[in-house]
């Protein structure tokens, strides 16, 4: 169920399964930019061509993650890094739900001290690394 001609599988619980590594940066207001500069020494987006908008500003504290449908999600790894030290933190949340299309969605929620929905600051940077269990 993978990409055609990607030869690498991977199995999760017995089962056909991906990977999705996803890294962008969050602009003002929340707006995120994501990072397609794959293989410079800092980013590591997969791309999936299906997938035109994979992550997108859901509104205050939170962003929508679009991938290939699939039975189950693991994640395996998911922050948001301020940009400098000092910077107010936040906490990254994911929870993902399935769709009778073709893709899914999943949801990062960004908490602040206070555990309310808050953006990150500017030139922060967030991480989503999940594995996609197939049928």
């Amino acid at each position: 169920m993978g990409l055609p001609g990607v030869d690498c599988e991977m199995r999760s619980s017995g089962r056909a399964g991906d990977t999705w590594s996803l890294e962008w940066t969050y602009g003002s207001s929340g707006a995120v930019t994501l990072d397609q500069n794959q293989g410079d020494g800092g980013a590591w987006t997969d791309e999936d061509p299906r997938v035109a908008t994979p992550v997108a500003d859901a509104g205050t504290g939170l962003t929508t993650v679009t991938f290939p449908k699939c039975r189950r999600i693991r994640v395996l790894h998911c922050s948001v890094a301020a940009p400098t030290p000092g910077t107010s933190e936040v906490v990254a949340l994911f929870s993902a739900s399935s769709s009778g299309g073709r893709f899914s969605t999943g949801t990062v929620r960004c908490l602040n001290d206070a555990l309310a929905l808050a953006d990150p600051p500017s030139g922060a940077r967030a991480r989503l690394v999940l594995q996609l269990e197939y049928n």
